[in-house]
């Protein structure tokens, strides 16, 4: 009987050593990956941390698939390149500098041929940026403030072509506004809106920048780092 009682003891005993052991090997280990995870995120690159917190968005290493697939690249398309240049912060009362770029519907855009308009120009990430940028796009396409017989309203992106054809067929409400494609950056570094605020990848992206053109003079801009609809602020300067 005394046998059996200590046989017990000694089983119990073992086991509860057993449980604390295992516990101080979990927390030594989940201290070890802790520490790891540390190293990493103190390691990754900003395209990295981008995708980590961004993981539907693209990444500046995604670029030249970016722009490429549209048949063009900063390679080989030099449309616009012979561009008058601004200096955003010096642009108000400054001639906007006149570009040619291809719509959604397949057409052309020449910004010269809209003198007799009120243009609003709205830079921006693209298909990347989503919902913000989107959002933007499909209301100023939306709001007849900008879309009559005295107001055009258009949103420059980098994108291919055929990224925005596949949004469209999904999505139609993009029908209803002007989306040109400056694939090659050129009329968005003319307009120097590649290195603002808003910019998460600067020097390759615009982030959510607008222009106004007032018979081919420049009469307003913005660039607006916390990416809004700003349909009303901007309807107030036409």
């Amino acid at each position: 009987m005394v046998n059996k009682k200590m046989l017990i003891i000694v089983v119990l005993g073992l086991f509860v050593i057993g449980g604390i052991g295992m516990i101080a090997l979990s927390n030594s280990s989940n201290g070890k990956e802790d520490a790891s995870s540390d190293d990493k995120l103190e390691e990754e690159s900003y395209d990295e941390m981008m995708a980590r917190m961004h993981p539907n968005q693209q990444t500046n290493d995604d670029m030249s698939s970016h722009h490429s697939s549209s048949g063009s690249s900063f390679s080989n398309d030099n449309s616009n390149n012979d561009m008058e240049e601004v200096t955003f912060s010096d642009a108000i009362s400054v001639s906007a500098p006149d570009f040619t770029l291809i719509a959604q519907d397949g057409s052309t855009f020449t910004l010269s041929d809209h003198k007799d308009k009120t243009v609003v120009l709205f830079f921006n990430e693209g298909a990347m940026c989503y919902p913000a940028c989107w959002n933007q796009i499909a209301s100023l396409g939306s709001d007849d403030r900008f879309n009559n017989d005295n107001v055009i309203v258009a949103s420059i992106v980098v994108d291919a072509k055929e990224k925005w054809d596949k949004i469209i067929q999904s999505q139609p409400k993009y029908l209803s506004g002007l989306i040109l494609f400056d694939t090659n950056t050129a009329v968005s570094d003319a307009y120097d809106v590649l290195n603002l605020p808003s910019s998460m990848h600067k020097g390759s992206f615009p982030g959510h920048t607008y222009v106004i053109i007032k018979q081919g003079v420049i009469s307003y801009v913005l660039d607006d780092p916390n990416m809004a609809l700003n349909n009303d602020l901007l309807a107030t300067n036409l």
